[in-house]
């Protein structure tokens, strides 16, 4: 008998629902001349007696029976050594292949004569029945996936994050020669495996066609491997080994590093959640790792591709103290208004009494009548000083600011405070970025003011002399800048730095939007929904419009003509999970490079570039390569001033909630990109919503740029811009904000 092109070694435990549908698409492949080596691991369902029914239909088919469950690692091992086939391709039982997998995978590899070759997956979530392109493994090959004899020791990009063996076609004699082989552990056992056939691989080539169907569902290998945690070490551990004795070390440490780093701090956060009670193990041997790669090289100068102030942390807290400050943490972010809460902290369990919002906000109203009565008095003879804290250029009261800018009243300015606490780690700043914050709000004519400095930190906002200080947002604001703090000398007001898709609990339910004097909101029916929430009963709540939605009112005759890709950060395990750029990210860019006729513009939230890296949805090298992608197309745009790009646009693709009441003035059509599993959006966002194009999938997606972009049929035009014109979204915010000051302070206009 000659030797087969390809040996194909499925790997199979107790996968009987889905193993016909594997099987089939291996003895149906175009390419015949193959061998089919399935390896049963003492299998507890029908999978055993499927394969032998099989083997009895085809004579190319060969079954491996383990009397004992071994792991995936040691059976694939058993069938490398009795493999026949010139080529090797690997797949998993509840997997299946294109039909024409092995036939191009096998012309592509033999024609280029690569050690091994990449070719594209398609991901299929069992659980939705959806099934699409994998935008990810590929991504960092962009720049030069035309060549067919890549050397990856020559790259800075060195592609440890495709590590998974099945879609991969690989030379027998290569795996032989250099005795490539899984480790026997329960997982990770391909993480070794891989590493030696990055280092070993003189030359590999890519294939950017979907030949693999990845299945994902819930009971799989991946959500019960918990309690084989250690092999995350002994894999990693192995790697190490491997990599430090080969001739090319030093630039491949450079990648490992950080991938050891930061997928090591995934699989804890993980691991964590679906079983604490490893976590106190897992943490001290994470901690220990760590430790040791910290004394032997010098971490900060990676400290841009891994979590960094994680790392760190880990480093300074063994566990006891790690558990302390998560107490601490846990105590400041009580503030339901339930008088208990019951917790447990180091198998103790506590009662907590609750904090009543609503005592701290009778509280704050005594205050607040105290200043509202000496400023009553002081107004007469003296401008009032309105601060505007913010901690970024995100703001929206530009108008507002303005207009008191013009009052004989007034004396406005800026107040730039550091970012504190969160949520985003991508949001922490130096001083150099506070003082860039700062220059830029003065570079506009604007008065500025900085509250934070190295040397001291935070300035108490008292040294401004403020009367009326408006926030920008509830979350990361230093303790010192607090409102409570603030309350004792200011009146506190709120004009958010986005139109909220948000339930109200999200948007009105924190102790920060209860304990204000004012909460300004865009109209009286989103006043009515807070009201029900909050627990001052809303008393601080005033509809007066949308200050930023003003700049509608002015003429504006630019041609419109952009296409704007503004994607949102919430990828990965988000709880909010309104991104859906894991499956229309690469999908976009690629109808974009198709279509240089429209002119395009991608403005991604600022911080989804990190929270791709920092999820692992992507590394920073595919970030970096994805992000350069849209540079050679049209403009790239982050910047907080994006009105005048809205005005001067045709179109809107979009999952960013803050974005759809902002650009409904526009009249454009919007393609609003969905995920079945976000949060609900509030009664105004699916207002807004109702007449926008909305898509769930890329077959959807794909239909709607046909129509609405290169067709330009917009048949939802009239009835959206009625529901324009029922929700009064552009009115005159700014001076209603400024009457309800005037009145509250016996301000009389001439």
């Amino acid at each position: 008998m000659s030797q087969p092109k390809v040996s194909v070694i499925v790997a199979v435990y107790n996968v009987e629902d889905y193993l016909v549908q594997c099987l089939d698409s291996v003895v149906n492949q175009t390419l015949k001349d193959i061998e089919i080596i399935c390896m049963d691991d003492c299998s507890t369902d029908k999978s055993l007696e499927i394969l032998k029914e099989y083997r009895k239909k085809d004579n190319r088919i060969k079954v491996l029976e383990f009397g004992e469950n071994v792991g995936q690692g040691k059976t694939r091992n058993v069938a490398l050594d009795i493999a026949k086939g010139e080529y090797i391709m690997f797949l998993d039982g509840d997997d299946w292949l294109e039909l024409n997998a092995c036939e191009k995978a096998y012309e592509h590899i033999k024609a280029n004569n690569n050690d091994f070759a990449y070719f594209n997956m398609f991901d299929y979530f069992e659980n939705k029945d959806v099934k699409h392109v994998n935008t990810r493994r590929l991504r960092h090959f962009t720049n030069f996936s035309t060549s067919q004899n890549i050397r990856l020791y020559e790259y800075d990009d060195w592609f440890i994050t495709t590590g998974e063996p099945w879609y991969k076609i690989y030379k027998r004699d290569f795996l032989n020669n250099n005795n490539i082989r899984f480790s026997n552990l329960r997982i990770c056992e391909d993480v070794p495996f891989y590493i030696k056939v990055i280092v070993c691989a003189e030359t590999v080539s890519v294939l950017n066609l979907p030949l693999y169907n990845y299945r994902i569902r819930d009971n799989s290998c991946g959500t019960t491997c918990v309690y084989n945690w250690k092999d995350l070490f002994s894999a990693r551990k192995e790697s190490y080994n491997y990599i430090i004795k080969s001739s090319h070390s030093e630039k491949f440490l450079k990648v490992f590093l950080p991938y050891c780093i930061n997928t090591l701090l995934y699989w804890y956060d993980r691991f964590s959640r679906i079983d604490s009670s490893i976590s106190k193990d897992f943490y001290i041997e994470l901690r220990k790792y760590f430790m040791e790669f910290d004394n032997e090289y010098n971490i900060e100068e990676f400290k841009e591709k891994i979590n960094y102030p994680k790392f760190k942390r880990i480093l300074k807290y063994n566990w006891s103290t790690k558990c302390f400050m998560d107490f601490i943490h846990l105590l400041f972010s009580i503030t339901n208004t339930k008088k208990h809460k019951v917790i447990t902290f180091l198998g103790i369990k506590l009662k907590i009494k609750r904090f009543s919002m609503n005592k701290k906000y009778k509280s704050l109203c005594k205050k607040y009548k105290k200043t509202i009565k000496r400023l009553q008095k002081e107004a007469k003879n003296r401008k009032i000083r309105v601060a505007f804290y913010v901690n970024d250029t995100r703001w929206k009261c530009q108008n507002l600011y303005d207009l008191m800018s013009k009052d004989e009243h007034y004396e406005p300015f800026i107040i730039v405070g550091k970012h504190s606490t969160g949520p985003h780690k991508y949001e922490q700043q130096s001083e150099s970025e506070l003082k860039q914050i700062y220059e830029d709000y003065k570079s506009k004519g604007m008065n500025v003011e900085l509250a934070y400095h190295d040397e001291n930190g935070d300035v108490p906002l008292s040294e401004f002399h403020p009367d009326v200080i408006f926030y920008s947002r509830p979350w990361g604001i230093s303790a010192m800048h607090s409102i409570s703090n603030s309350a004792e000398f200011a009146l506190t007001c709120y004009v958010p730095y986005f139109i909220s898709n948000s339930p109200a609990s999200v948007e009105a339910g924190s102790l920060f939007q209860n304990i204000l004097w004012r909460y300004y909101v865009i109209n009286e029916d989103l006043k009515k929904e807070y009201k029900k929430v909050m627990k001052n009963k809303g008393k601080n709540l005033r509809a007066v419009g949308y200050p930023f939605l003003e700049d509608y009112k002015k003429q504006d005759d630019t041609e419109k003509k952009y296409v704007i890709y503004a994607p949102h950060w919430t990828v990965g395990k988000n709880f909010i999970k309104y991104a859906t750029f894991e499956w229309n990210g690469e999908y976009i860019l690629n109808f974009a490079k198709q279509h240089p006729e429209l002119n395009w513009v991608f403005k991604p939230h600022p911080i989804l570039k990190g929270t791709l890296v920092d999820t692992g949805v992507m590394t920073k090298e595919e970030t970096d390569s994805y992000w350069a992608e849209w540079d050679k197309i049209g403009i790239k745009y982050e910047g907080a001033d994006y009105l005048p790009l809205f005005k001067a646009s045709k179109a809107l693709i979009t999952d960013c909630g803050s974005f759809l009441a902002e650009y409904m003035p526009t009249k454009n059509p919007v393609i609003l990109l969905r995920s079945d599993i976000a949060t609900p959006y509030n009664f105004l966002a699916q207002k807004v919503t109702k007449y926008y194009y909305k898509a769930h999938n890329l077959e959807e997606l794909s239909d709607l740029f046909n129509e609405v972009l290169l067709k330009g049929n917009d048949i939802n035009k009239k009835q959206r811009l009625q529901m324009l014109e029922d929700l009064h979204l552009v009115n005159s915010a700014s001076e209603n904000i400024l009457r309800d000051l005037d009145k509250t302070l016996c301000i009389e206009q001439n």
